[in-house]
């Protein structure tokens, strides 16, 4: 694929993942109920914490897809673009599901 493509996919899978941003927030606001349960452990920790981090990834994986498109590395680039899209997918078939 040629770079000017690639900087198109790359874009619109970064807005995408930036409107799956409204569905992480409601989210992580009822994850932050899950540590005030008597059952909350290291693991529901964990799992809040990563849930909390979502936005953090999505930004070092967008800079990581930038910087590998710059070095010339247009598979990787999209690749790893593609990655950061992943909780998109499934943000949107648990919505749908849940419907």
């Amino acid at each position: 694929m040629s770079r000017p493509a690639a900087k198109v996919l790359i874009v619109v899978l970064e807005v995408l993942q930036a409107l799956s941003l409204p569905a992480w927030l409601f989210g992580a606001v009822f994850a932050v109920s899950a540590l005030g349960e008597s059952t909350a452990n290291a693991g529901t920790y964990v799992a809040v914490g990563l849930l909390w981090s979502y936005p953090v990834w999505l930004i070092g994986l967008g800079m990581g897809s930038w910087v590998l498109l710059r070095r010339g590395q247009t598979g990787a680039a999209l690749a790893l673009a593609a990655l950061a899209s992943v909780p998109l997918v499934l943000f949107t078939v648990v919505t749908i599901a849940s419907l």
